[in-house]
């Protein structure tokens, strides 16, 4: 899997997000595996869901070249990670690993993150567009929007991973979901333009 991870480990929400802002902070893998990400995520290094080439400088949306790695953000969330993990089983999307975030006993309630790594690269577009229909899938469990972006940092957590399945996705099992957001947006359009 290709990823972008942090150099730098931290054991709690770091302060100050400007020494994560440049690329010389990060390692660029081409070729790791999900355990050995999440075992790294999960132990405090912070990463990107975009993959960008290696160099001098910060992350900028115009040089994203894809993204192999989709994650949704539950913060203050009223059930268990284990809640969201079985519902995603059941309709066929079980992440490989999620993790607490460092709010985790600071905020209310339950904040972690679920990770899903793809089988093979998809560009920004499609990752926007996947994206908000894993925004509409999960929404009963009121996943946290601003993290539709692939640019984001997301930062690791400092209580390890819990890793699901080390097999990675295939870009089929998001299809579907797609498939049926596009249905419900034909069905339920008022017909305006008839009258």
């Amino acid at each position: 899997m290709n990823i972008v991870i942090s150099k730098n480990k931290s054991a709690t929400k770091p302060a100050n997000a400007a020494a994560y802002q440049k690329k010389q902070n990060y390692d660029f893998y081409n070729d790791i595996s999900i355990d050995t990400a999440a075992r790294l995520i999960g132990n405090g290094h912070a990463w990107r869901a975009g993959l960008y080439k290696e160099g001098i400088g910060t992350f900028k949306k115009s040089e994203v070249i894809g993204s192999q790695i989709i994650a949704l953000d539950f913060d203050s969330c009223e059930v268990e990670p284990q809640t969201v993990i079985n519902y995603a089983e059941t309709i066929g999307l079980l992440p490989n690993f999620w993790y607490y975030s460092y709010s985790q006993g600071i905020k209310p309630l339950n904040n972690f993150r679920v990770v899903w790594c793809l089988e093979s690269q998809i560009s920004p577009k499609t990752y926007e567009e996947v994206y908000a229909v894993m925004l509409d899938t999960f929404k009963e469990f009121n996943p946290y929007e601003a993290t539709k972006d692939c640019i984001r940092l997301w930062y690791g957590g400092n209580s390890g991973a819990t890793i699901i399945s080390v097999k990675p996705i295939k870009h089929s099992s998001f299809g579907w979901q797609l498939i049926r957001k596009k249905a419900e947006e034909i069905l339920f359009k008022p017909i305006l333009d008839k009258y």
